[in-house]
């Protein structure tokens, strides 16, 4: 595959500028004492994560001098593949049919980096350069609620605005890559339960008689936070799946800057994790609601029922709802996971600008995304 990227995007280089990718003799010698001074596997929270993914057996080792002995090439293949899959904006990238074969290798050297090659991309955070990023899906603004929080518009030419204001830039990176905590949260599937509690949100919808669990692949999910430079952390996601043990780096860079201690850090974290969940189960509801709407007995998942039929709220998520955590946890996947990110970051972020006493409108929560990487 990094044959065939390399040599793809080759063949495009002219016809888009990059940033220039030669490397200096001082760089390289520069990185060569960066790695002899400090070995990631000796930290605390990554050999955690080294126990957990290799289970202890004798992988642990052969992991680890693969890791940390990559071809300076793969700098570069991933400089090119984020080149050629911006994640600020990857469908922008996917319908243009000219490059779509490229940009799907791309995607895939991306996805496959932050998968397989995750202690490799740790060793190496400092290297990443991560652009500011407040859109969904489609690139979508944050212009559609026009209502005053506090004296202000919540849009995205207030949160560029406070970014430069805060940051004063909309790029930012991670100076110290050795992690000072791993936090950790379990990731909870949707079941009938939490369709119950929206009860008292939902006045055409009756969930009393539902039976549900969402048909999870994966099993043992937990979602971790690696946290750097006091404030800023990357989440990733820890799974098991027949038996093996996968961890997928997600591409942004959270900068939760209002976090003055470790404790109140942790506590913001696991509201986004529970306000997360809660977007999900507030996604399927509107699912069942527009399933509702449409409901057409003849559908071919409906096909044992009586074409009198009602609508049936057990029978639309027995046979019909395909959504699960494979698809909600997919690279990039639509309507999922980078969605309801965006959207439990406006949330908290809008709940924040409405406490008194937050005067300066400051916000909790930033999120920046991978653009670059130096080496």
């Amino acid at each position: 595959m990094k044959k065939l990227l390399i040599t793809s995007l080759s063949l495009f280089m002219l016809a888009i500028p990059v940033t220039s990718c030669v490397v200096k003799n001082n760089n390289i010698n520069q990185i060569k004492q960066e790695d002899s001074e400090f070995k990631l596997y000796t930290n605390k929270s990554i050999k955690k994560m080294l126990e957990v993914y290799t289970k202890k057996d004798k992988s642990y080792d052969l992991y680890i001098d693969q890791q940390e002995n990559k071809p300076y090439s793969k700098y570069d293949e991933l400089r090119f593949a984020l080149t050629f899959y911006p994640i600020f904006s990857p469908l922008s990238v996917d319908k243009n049919s000219q490059y779509e074969a490229i940009n799907l290798t791309a995607k895939s050297v991306i996805e496959n980096t932050l998968s397989n090659d995750w202690y490799w991309v740790i060793n190496n955070i400092n290297k990443f350069q991560y652009t500011f990023n407040p859109y969904g899906d489609r690139y979508k603004k944050n212009d559609d609620d026009k209502k005053e929080i506090n004296g202000i518009i919540y849009n995205d030419e207030f949160l560029f605005n406070k970014t430069k204001e805060l940051f004063k830039s909309s790029v930012q990176k991670i100076e110290n890559k050795v992690p000072i905590e791993l936090i950790r949260f379990d990731i909870k599937d949707i079941t009938d339960k939490d369709l119950k509690e929206l009860k008292d949100q939902t006045s055409d919808l009756d969930y009393t008689n539902i039976t549900f669990k969402e048909k999870s692949v994966y099993e043992k999910k937990q979602a971790w936070y690696l946290v750097f430079d006091n404030y800023k952390v990357l989440k990733i996601w820890k799974y098991e799946f027949k038996n093996k043990v996968y961890f997928k780096i997600l591409p942004d860079l959270l900068i939760l800057k209002n976090s003055s201690t470790k404790e109140q850090l942790k506590q913001q974290l696991k509201d986004l994790e529970t306000t997360i969940h809660k977007k999900r189960i507030d996604e399927l509801n509107r699912k069942i609601k527009n399933e509702e709407i449409n409901f057409d007995p003849e559908d071919e998942d409906y096909d044992d029922i009586k074409s009198d039929s009602k609508f049936s709220i057990q029978k639309y998520l027995d046979k019909k709802y395909k959504d699960n955590d494979e698809l909600f946890m997919k690279f990039q996947e639509t309507h999922q996971y980078n969605d309801i990110l965006m959207q439990s970051i406006n949330e908290i972020n809008k709940k924040a600008l409405q406490r008194k006493e937050n005067t300066k409108h400051e916000l909790d929560i930033f999120r920046f995304s991978m653009r670059y990487i130096y080496g």
